[in-house]
């Protein structure tokens, strides 16, 4: 486990502290939500972290309690430096917009970004169907 924790980790900005799932292929995100969230109420649709303490800065109060977690398999985020590119970027719309429409014409469900220097990755879900076993 801790080899494979050290290649999720490298891979994915992922720390030990992390919750990494069972297999290579699954990951626990968290997604904080207020009221005034953009995509509040869309089962899931929107941005993800991996990690639990960014994401609660989303929520109304700050409560671990509001941040929902789900389960995902890699398989179907798009990734683009599997690709020999660099992430995009969460801050740009024009990264946003071209790596969804990247993904879908790919068939994927979502869309690994990156928030920036020393910021843990984000994952843009699209599909909620990436939930489903």
């Amino acid at each position: 486990m801790q080899s494979f924790m050290k290649k999720i980790s490298a891979h994915y900005s992922v720390s030990a502290k992390y919750s990494v799932c069972g297999t290579a292929s699954r990951l626990k995100i968290y997604r904080g939500e207020s009221s005034s969230s953009e995509n509040k109420g869309k089962g899931g649709i929107g941005y993800w972290s991996i990690d639990p303490e960014f994401a609660v800065q989303f929520t109304q109060t700050g409560q671990m309690k509001e941040v929902m977690v789900r389960e995902i398999d890699l398989s179907r985020i798009y990734d683009a430096t599997k690709d020999g590119d660099k992430l995009p970027s969460a801050n740009s719309e024009s990264d946003f917009d071209h790596a969804i429409k990247t993904a879908k014409e790919k068939g994927f469900y979502g869309v690994r970004f990156s928030e920036g220097r020393n910021q843990p990755d984000s994952f843009y879900i699209f599909n909620k169907n990436i939930f489903k076993s």
